[in-house]
């Protein structure tokens, strides 16, 4: 009886862990530049940097990270970026996760453009394309016919990322489908989605 109420036990806790969107980005699992914009606008990033030459210390790349992080904070009441996970490896590839409170933190942090802005916002700020691509058949729709629910968040992203959503995605633009919740920027121009 103990054997099959724990099996049932770590059933629900894998259903329960492998159905959620937040992707739970750990250093170490890392194999290319991911971004996780939750519809809250916090902001998961992992990054994969190689760490290749000799005189790389892996003590410093710590210290720095830490002290960017320190310094960044220090202009707030409280911590609005946190570093998850590093994992170093010698002669080979730097991964980290941070968190960001907010998606503005995260651009500011990086010295990059990124927003999080409803679509009402964007149509009235004259962000959004011509036409976007409909991510349920891959057809190029024009603006006036995407009849978008106003709650329904827009990312621009400006770097190349994986980009993973608290949400599924309804249309893209310059970036490439990955899945009904992931696309891939391209790093070249800004790249818009529209979620929900």
């Amino acid at each position: 009886m103990k054997k099959k109420g724990l099996v049932c036990l770590l059933l629900t806790c894998l259903f329960v862990t492998g159905c959620s969107k937040n992707p739970g980005l750990k250093a170490e699992e890392l194999t290319a530049d991911t971004l996780y914009i939750s519809k809250d606008g916090s902001i998961v990033s992992g990054i994969v940097e190689s760490f290749d030459k000799e005189y790389y210390v892996k003590e410093e790349l710590e210290s720095f990270i830490e002290e960017e992080i320190e310094d960044y904070n220090s202009q707030s009441e409280k911590d609005r970026i946190k570093l998850s996970s590093l994992a170093i490896e010698e002669k080979g590839q730097a991964r980290m996760v941070i968190k960001y409170a907010s998606i503005e933190d995260y651009a500011e942090a990086n010295k990059t453009q990124a927003s999080l802005i409803t679509f009402d916002e964007a149509y009235a700020q004259g962000v959004l394309p011509d036409t976007m691509k409909n991510m349920a058949d891959g057809s190029s729709t024009s603006l006036e016919a995407i009849k978008a629910d106003p709650k329904n968040k827009v990312a621009i992203i400006t770097e190349e990322y994986d980009v993973i959503l608290d949400g599924t995605v309804l249309y893209y633009q310059n970036c490439a489908a990955k899945s009904t919740e992931s696309v891939h920027t391209s790093g070249t121009e800004a790249s818009i989605i529209i979620f929900k």
